[in-house]
């Protein structure tokens, strides 16, 4: 603090010596120490400034629209980032890119930004299935059945507190014969319906959230000849249940009431073979939806009152089936139309089986057109409705075949009506298709779009030869959100952006497509054709199925099954090829591209196959190019009439010999990363400690994964939060710890060093989310639960956050770092938080956003009340986002905290950057309340042109000269205006107080002494 005296002249006595007292406005926010202990530079308010010349401060740069070319806005931005020369925006629903060389946004395709977490529940060594659950009042009850020795089924309940996962009920068994157990929550309890197959008796147990759950009370109906049921929330009274049981011939209808339990059967007629499901109007709550299976393979559906039961519109024919249906559910829109899905029983080959098909019936019993939803997949969930659009999760669950099984890869698949995949679940170790026909578990929304069910997770053993097996099933709880931020996050790689999720996408500028394949060839068959050709002898087959992004870039699924023919001088056929149905890359997409790699005869199962049909789309013929057709259950491929020695020549598989690792389906993950040649994983459903990552990728390839490049931490801190990378090591955040982990991972064999173990750098501090961290040239900036620190070079965390740490409870939306300014800029829902790492200090900028980024070096963010975004301007524009430079000082007490001093004037030294209002208030004598310090002088000055980036000098006179310590706050505003300016205001450089000392102490009132 530089000091200047001044001595007054022609007294007749000494006079009270006068100081200037220089006070540099160079110093950032400080929101950490004590107003009235705060030094001089510290600020206790410094909004819209940045630290760029050293010295002083400077306002900051405005922010202007981006405008579409054709006049287009995007509502509801969610996240921007850059890709490429690309700026990718997603909205609610949809991906977007803006590429600044046509100036236009582009709808590039739905994309729902689900997220998905697994908990395994109450697991026995049984083969538990037909499981469920239901969430009421911070109570979770789960149910399920099991075989049990000797023969029979009984089933079991069991329950949880919803938030802490404790136990509140522990395993009950219902009764010896229980089966098709099923849970419903009401208004106030939770339903556990299941029958008495002994006894052809349908039970209902009551429990009370509230109460105790180990003694509810039962209820009890005769179903005489039963073969399915479905239950359903009355919406006309939420404290009953609409309970439908199929009974081959006709089907009856109740209601169950907790107070009078269930009503007298109202029996309809129509067939229900095996399947029935029941489904409540919730715009028109008198009407329900009841559809089933007429015959084996026919679907009608029944309007009903939702009472009475009585016929509103009875016996619509829905639709037809190929093969013997398996499961029906239906789930109503918003508009009074019932969706009714159904699946076909699960031979895997055969063309008519292993497809699940679905249509619209509104209240009158006016139908849609029938379609196929997907080919092998079939029903694991009910139906539900979700922001108007119908869904359902589906399995995939078929093994593979041929002479050698390869893993299985049973997977659970979130559908919207339309064919959207949203999401999947429990990657590869899903339960399977449904053990019983008509029996599925609920989907129940807990709150927004927050939903929940109970799958099946099998367990894996291993088998010979490194090969795997399934074993006993057990529940596995299943929390999907949609809309959710942490499935928005994303890496660059090569020529692709990989987006976090349901299952990990790629968008590679113009398709948004699942990374890898979601399963692999499993199944086909091939067999002499008979119409000669040059192979001779006995040939091992595998399957596999390729496909190229837009971009050139490459990716080959690895296969489950060998098939072995033998011919002699004859041409071989694929005459029953399975297609890759579930899957995005098909029409705008590009299709996947079908391919076979044969060995030389007689050769063993170890030797190396060669590729034997055309990567060339226009070749056809013998050995011509496959294209996936997943609107076909089969396809039929151009016959292989090759030579053996023309054979090896050809292109080798890549997997010859286990040389190198397979290409698996990645697992679903909310935290994603990338180094130059591989792409990390973290926020793994069911293995909140682990960390996934990429085969090595080769050049023009797309990252692909296997289950073996993997390492898992100590559970110790909590999930992992975020990954990042500092001094070429992979830094681990979770959520109170901090792993550095060390060597490269195995390469694509298998070679080398796996990443890890993970070394400790912190056992207290974290990061509270992946968006909290960012790379500086001094090192890792990180969010804890303590607030912002560094981790530098020498993998020490120092605190650096206290200047902001009144800020601490805002979320945190992006941090991105600005080097060219020496900014990290941390954009909150409510602010953002700009640290200058070149001089140490903080200030808050009037920007709070949904999403933020750096793009063609300029930081971006979203105005969420334009709906649209801006970008960092190298001029003041005047329009759209107006920075306001406003600053206060800490209480300066230059005679002590509390001795008096004269300030006779205060002196602001500044540079002139437009004409704009200069404001000046004065606090007095620490006067402050919780909104802030009591200003008693308020000043304002317009400011005259002058020569622009010159010298701004203003005098202020305080009322009251004689004061304990005093308080300065400058604010640039508009001219006549108390609003932000319009153009650019002023930069401050320092305040000077012209100031005279009292040698005595402030003079308290009686009250304040004693």
């Amino acid at each position: 603090m530089a000091v200047r005296l001044l001595w007054t002249r022609g007294c007749s006595r000494m006079a009270e010596p006068r100081q200037i007292v220089d006070i540099p406005l160079a110093g950032g926010l400080d929101t950490k120490t004590d107003e009235k202990a705060l030094q001089p530079p510290g600020l206790t308010l410094c909004e819209d400034a940045q630290f760029d010349d050293i010295g002083g401060m400077q306002q900051r740069p405005q922010y202007q629209a981006i405008t579409d070319a054709a006049g287009n806005t995007i509502d509801d931005i969610r996240k921007i980032v850059p890709y490429a020369d690309q700026l990718v925006a997603f909205s609610k629903d949809k991906i977007w890119s803006y590429a600044s060389s046509d100036g236009l946004w582009t709808d590039r395709g739905d994309y729902l930004a689900v997220k998905t977490e697994e908990t395994g529940r109450f697991v026995t060594t049984g083969e538990q299935y037909d499981t469920d659950m239901a969430s009421l009042l911070g109570v979770t009850l789960y149910c399920w059945a099991e075989d049990t020795i000797g023969g029979g089924t009984r089933s079991f309940v069991a329950g949880v507190d919803t938030a802490t996962g404790a136990v509140k009920l522990s395993t009950q068994s219902i009764l010896t014969g229980a089966v098709r157990p099923r849970l419903i929550a009401t208004a106030s309890k939770i339903y556990l319906f299941y029958i008495d197959q002994l006894n052809d008796i349908m039970y209902t147990r009551q429990y009370d959230p509230a109460g105790d759950l180990s003694s509810p009370s039962e209820d009890s109906v005769a179903v005489t000849l039963w073969v399915a049921y479905d239950i359903a929330l009355s919406l006309a009274n939420t404290e009953d249940v609409v309970v439908a049981i199929a009974r081959n011939a006709n089907y009856n209808m109740y209601l169950m009431d907790g107070s009078t339990g269930f009503s007298s059967a109202t029996v309809k007629t129509g067939n229900a073979v095996s399947c029935i499901s029941v489904s409540h109007d919730p715009t028109t709550t008198t009407r329900i939806c009841v559809s089933r299976d007429d015959t084996t393979t026919t679907v009608e559906s029944d309007i009903l009152n939702s009472t009475t039961f009585a016929d509103v519109a009875a016996a619509t024919a829905v639709g037809t089936a190929p093969a013997t249906i398996l499961q029906i559910t239906s789930a109503y829109n918003d508009s009074n139309t019932c969706s009714v899905f159904w699946s076909t029983t699960t031979t895997p080959v055969t063309s008519a089986n292993f497809i699940t098909e679905w249509n619209t019936t509104d209240n009158a019993g006016s139908t849609g057109s029938e379609a196929t939803l997907v080919r092998r997949a079939s029903i694991a969930s009910h139906a539900f409705s979700h922001d108007g659009s119908i869904y359902l999760w589906l399995v995939f669950g078929s093994a593979s075949d041929g002479i050698l099984t390869a893993q299985l890869q049973n997977t659970y698949f979130l559908y919207r009506s339309d064919g959207h995949i949203a999401a999947k679940a429990v990657n590869s170790t899903a339960g399977g298709h449904a053990t019983d026909a008509g029996a599925l578990p609920s989907v129940t929304n807990t709150s927004g779009n927050i939903w929940e069910w109970c799958g099946i997770r099998r367990r894996i053993i291993p088998l010979g030869e490194g090969q795997k097996g399934y074993a006993a099933q057990s529940p596995q709880q299943i929390v999907f959100t949609f809309d959710h931020a942490s499935a928005r996050r994303t890496t660059e790689l090569g020529a692709a952006l990989y987006i976090a999720g349901g299952f990990i996408s790629q968008f590679d500028g113009s398709n948004l497509v699942e990374v890898g394949f979601h399963n692999f060839p499993y199944s086909f068959g091939a067999s002499a054709s008979g119409s000669g050709g040059n192979p001779n002898g006995k040939y091992n087959y595998i399957q596999v199925v390729s496909w190229y992004n837009v971009k050139g870039e490459f990716e080959r699924s690895t296969t489950a099954t060998i098939t072995e023919q033998t011919v002699v001088n004859e041409k071989m056929s694929f005459n029953t090829t399975l297609p890759l149905h579930i899957t995005a890359k098909t029409g705008a997409a590009g299709e996947v591209a079908i391919e076979y790699f044969r060995q030389i005869a007689a050769a063993a199962v170890n030797a190396p196959y060669f590729l034997i049909n055309s990567k060339d789309p226009s070749a056809t013929g013998d050995n011509g190019y496959v294209e996936n057709d997943p609107t076909s259950s089969l396809i039929t491929s151009p016959d292989d009439d090759m030579d053996d020695d023309d054979l090896i020549k050809l292109e080798p598989f890549p997997e010859n010999g286990g040389l190198t690792l397979a290409n698996l389906p990645p697992p679903p993950a909310t935290i994603i990363a990338s180094t130059q040649d591989r792409v990390i994983l973290a926020g793994i459903p069911a293995n909140p400690h682990r960390v996934v990552y990429s085969r090595l990728r080769g050049d023009s390839e797309i990252a692909s994964f296997n289950e073996i490049l993997f390492v898992d931490l100590p559970p110790a801190g909590g999930p992992i939060s975020g990954i990042d990378f500092l001094n070429e090591t992979m830094i681990a955040f979770k959520e109170t710890a901090i792993y550095a982990l060390s060597n490269d991972g195995f390469d694509n064999a298998a070679g080398g060093v796996n990443y890890g173990p993970g070394r400790v750098l912190s056992s207290d501090l974290g990061a509270i989310s992946a968006e909290g961290i960012v790379l500086t040239p001094k090192g890792l900036l990180y969010k804890s639960s303590k607030g912002w620190y560094l981790l530098n070079h020498g993998w020490q965390s120092t605190y650096v956050g206290g200047a902001v740490a009144d800020f601490d409870d805002d979320t945190i939306v992006s941090a991105h770092s600005m080097e060219s300014q020496h900014q990290v800029r941390i954009v909150t829902d409510n602010r953002t938080l700009m640290w200058d790492y070149l001089v140490n200090e903080w200030s808050v900028w009037g920007i709070s956003s949904a999403s933020a980024c750096m793009f063609g070096g300029l930081h971006h963010y979203v105005n969420s009340t334009e709906d649209g975004l801006l970008a960092q301007a190298a001029t003041h524009s005047g329009a759209g986002d107006l920075p306001a430079l406003d600053v206060e000082t800490g209480w300066i007490a230059l005679a002590g905290h509390q001795g008096y001093k004269l300030v006779r004037g205060i002196l602001v030294l500044g540079e002139y950057l437009a004409a704009c209002d200069m404001r000046v208030r004065i606090a007095y004598d620490y006067a402050q309340t919780a909104a802030g310090a009591t200003y008693v002088d308020d000043k304002t000055w317009t400011i005259s042109p002058t020569t622009v980036n010159g010298p701004l000098q203003l005098r202020v006179g305080p009322s009251r000269p004689k004061c304990q310590a005093i308080k300065v706050r400058i604010t640039a505003q508009a001219v006549g205006a108390a609003s932000a300016p319009i153009t650019a205001a002023f930069n401050l450089t320092a305040l000077s107080l012209d100031v005279a000392l009292k040698k005595t102490a402030v003079a308290l009132p009686a009250t304040q002494k004693q």
